[in-house]
């Protein structure tokens, strides 16, 4: 019965098994909690490095784009400098002219360059000639090198 002292007990023990259990849930929730508390831990120290990587990342990035934007405004200097050169050189007259007399030797040297070419036709003229003027110094015999004297011979005649 609702007024009576059992029921008040039985009421207690039922309340007390109830706190027990409930006690047990928020003491097993409670240790679920810590250890992803710890995992959140190493996750945020894990993410504090990358965060430490990625600042030096940035820090790397602009320091290039330093030195692009250098190198970007002189070759523009340098570019500008080069279109002008043209235009400035005091000398432009003199190389055309220079250019122009090289044309010209190299069309001079034109035989002489066939000999450097083909130095086998060239030596194999020479030979020919050299040859040829042997041949012809030994027919002609001016030294009179070349001939035995003339000995006289007898013809017999065979009867």
């Amino acid at each position: 019965m609702p007024g009576s002292e059992d029921y008040r007990k039985y009421l207690e023990e039922k309340f007390e098994g109830f706190s027990k259990l409930m006690n047990a849930q928020f003491i097993n929730v409670h240790d679920k909690l810590d250890t992803q508390d710890k995992k959140l831990d190493v996750q945020d120290r894990k993410l504090d490095a990358q965060d430490e990587v990625l600042k030096s990342i940035k820090t790397q990035v602009i320091k290039t784009n330093g030195t692009v934007q250098e190198h970007e405004k002189f070759k523009t200097y340098a570019k500008d400098i080069i279109d002008r050169r043209p235009i400035d050189c005091p000398n432009l007259d003199k190389m055309n002219d220079s250019s122009t007399r090289i044309g010209q030797l190299e069309k001079k040297l034109e035989d002489v360059m066939f000999f450097v070419k083909h130095p086998k036709l060239f030596v194999g003229i020479i030979v020919f000639l050299v040859l040829v003027s042997i041949a012809t110094f030994i027919t002609r015999n001016p030294l009179r090198a070349f001939g035995l004297p003339k000995v006289q011979t007898e013809q017999v005649s065979s009867k």
